[in-house]
């Protein structure tokens, strides 16, 4: 699809993921990037695998007033902080997931996250330790209270060993309540089967009258793919799989190109001719 006049005129919202569409590959959000959102004449929406602690810095520098999607979807919150919707794992799905995880425990790390809160089975794990340095997390936004792996949680995210991995997701693959994304050799991502970026979309698009097919949607990930599905108006990262490009409509310079910035000063420019 070519970006017309016609095109853009149709838009009615962006909603974009943060890590390698928003930020560059090294985390930063660039100037060019705050300046051409902040110029936007349509709403923005931040959707992101990240829990609020990690959007909500995002959130003000952009200084948006629109609901965010945090955890891939799986739970929505208003500018406040307030949480407008969440798909937490049910209590069966934990209880049927718990014997596998305790029998793995020694060598991986387990994190839980709901919207506002992130429990961890052990800090002193080499690979969560990894983890928490590339995404430039702190250290304090964690908290170790295995009494709490009961709560009904949005994520959990397993970090070890690839072949202990491969294991466990064989173990838990039978369980048809849960999502299992594992897209790099040392995470396992755990979700509710209800979880995704494209049902927070269609949520926030009927919250505010928004046609789906009428708004931008641009990641850079297989997590993202449901999002692009959704979208009438979506984008893939220049730096995407393949796989994710084909999902997309538009496709846009990479995250350490300005790829973003780039598309949305053109769509911004379009509208004025």
């Amino acid at each position: 699809m070519e970006l017309t006049r016609e095109v853009a005129r149709k838009a009615q919202a962006v909603f974009c993921d943060i890590d390698g569409t928003l930020l560059d590959s090294q985390s930063v959000l660039r100037e060019k990037t705050i300046e051409a959102v902040k110029k936007l004449r349509i709403p923005f929406f931040l959707s992101s695998g990240r829990n609020e602690a990690g959007v909500v810095p995002y959130h003000r520098a952009l200084s948006l007033s629109t609901p965010f999607s945090t955890l891939n979807g799986a739970s929505v919150l208003s500018p406040r902080g307030e949480v407008l919707s969440s798909t937490p794992f049910s209590a069966s799905s934990t209880a049927r997931m718990m014997p596998f995880l305790l029998r793995h425990q020694e060598n991986v790390s387990y994190s839980f996250f709901d919207a506002r809160h992130w429990v961890v089975s052990s800090l002193s794990n080499p690979y969560l330790q990894k983890w928490i340095g590339t995404q430039r997390r702190s250290r304090d936004e964690v908290r170790t209270s295995l009494s709490s792996f009961l709560a009904p949680w949005n994520f959990l995210l397993v970090l070890g060993p690839q072949e202990e991995l491969d294991q466990l997701k064989e173990e838990i693959r039978p369980d048809t309540s849960l999502t299992l994304i594992h897209n790099h050799p040392t995470f396992l991502e755990i979700y509710s089967a209800q979880t995704s970026k494209g049902n927070s979309l269609k949520e926030i698009c009927a919250l505010y009258g928004f046609d789906p097919q009428s708004v931008f949607a641009f990641g850079d990930t297989w997590i993202d793919v449901p999002m692009l599905k959704e979208a009438g108006l979506s984008g893939a990262m220049g730096q995407a799989p393949e796989g994710v490009k084909k999902e997309a409509k538009f496709l846009l310079p990479s995250c350490d190109e300005d790829g973003l910035a780039r598309f949305l000063e053109e769509y911004e420019s379009l509208l004025d001719r």
